[in-house]
Formats: C-alpha cells, sequence, structure tokens
C-alpha cells in the first residue's frame, strides 16, 4: 500500500482510450520496459508521475506487466519517496 498509488480497473477500456491505446504506448512515458505485446488496449501496466503531474502529462516511466517489475516498481516508489 501506497498513498501515492492509484488503481484503476477499467472493464470498459475507457481509461486505455484516453492515453490514446496501445498505439500511444512509446509517447506516454520517457522510459518503457515492456515484457510483453499488447494488441488492442494497454492492461497490466504501471504508469508513474512526477508529484502534481495530471494523466495528460508524461510518465517517468511505463513497466509492464506490473508482476514481472514488482521489484523495480518497488524500488522507483521508495527512491521516490526518499528524494
Amino acid at each position: 500500500p501506497d498513498p501515492r498509488v492509484r488503481h484503476y480497473y477499467d472493464p470498459d477500456r475507457k481509461l486505455s482510450a484516453r492515453f490514446g491505446g496501445v498505439a500511444r504506448l512509446p509517447s506516454l512515458a520517457a522510459q518503457s520496459e515492456l515484457a510483453f505485446k499488447m494488441k488492442d488496449v494497454i492492461w497490466d501496466a504501471a504508469l508513474l508521475y512526477p508529484p502534481a503531474a495530471t494523466l495528460d502529462a508524461q510518465a517517468t516511466l511505463l513497466l509492464a506487466p506490473v508482476m514481472k517489475f514488482q521489484t523495480r516498481l518497488a524500488d522507483t516508489l521508495g527512491a521516490n519517496r526518499r528524494n
């Protein structure tokens, strides 16, 4: 649990559409680590943003699938908490 984290369950794929779908993945974050190819919807992804950023801003990091990058995600959140 981390109060900075928001989890979205998006059964209607509205959030994926708002981000521009899979075609826009490369532009969503300054750095991306993807361990699988998403076909038609963004899913099982973590987008990390700097403090006070909005969803319209570019993320600093995109990790997917989340389970494969648990340690990287926890380490990054921990490092950002200390800064």
